[in-house]
């Protein structure tokens, strides 16, 4: 009996992954970018992800908990702004000042999660765009480019700039001999 439950729970779990691979927010970018249909684009852009690393990438990216700490915060200003609002105003009850604090939470966080998700649709489409042709990306905006290959393997974007400007040091002080 343990046995028939654990095999229906991978078999539902294969195809839950399946159905992940195939409607993800990178394959809506690729649609977007290149013009291709959806379910071509499904089909190659989660094996081109993965072939050149960069799912790792993708599990390790944090700038949807940078995006939602940057709403939170928006959400806080409006709130407090619209309790504001509403203990200035004499013709109002000061116990309105609470409702409309969570009104104002909630519209600032709404529009400013809005606003900030066109940040996150432009890191879906770098990583689509650097996994299909990365040597477009060295050629036109190398700096990041060679950001990205020192994070790959392990560099911080501190270090990589640290030893960026050693180099040039070096390079001035050759120069200069």
């Amino acid at each position: 009996l343990n046995g028939i439950a654990a095999c229906c729970l991978d078999c539902l779990l294969g195809c839950l992954e399946r159905w992940i691979e195939w409607f993800n927010k990178y394959a809506y970018a690729h649609v977007a970018i290149y013009g291709e249909s959806f379910v071509q684009s499904a089909k190659n852009t989660w094996a081109l992800l993965k072939s050149k690393g960069i799912d790792a990438w993708i599990n390790d990216d944090l700038t949807g908990f940078a995006l939602i700490c940057g709403a939170v915060i928006g959400g806080f200003i409006c709130a407090a702004i619209a309790g504001f609002m509403v203990t200035a105003n004499d013709d109002l009850d000061d116990n309105l000042s609470t409702a409309f604090a969570f009104l104002g939470f909630f519209v600032g966080f709404y529009l400013c999660w809005t606003v900030l998700n066109t940040v996150a649709s432009c890191v879906v489409a770098i990583f689509v765009c650097y996994a299909e042709e990365p040597q477009v990306m060295e050629t036109n905006r190398s700096n990041e480019y060679y950001k990205l290959m020192a994070a790959r393997q392990g560099i911080s974007g501190a270090d990589y700039d640290k030893q960026q400007k050693e180099e040039q040091m070096e390079q001035q002080q050759q120069a200069n001999q």
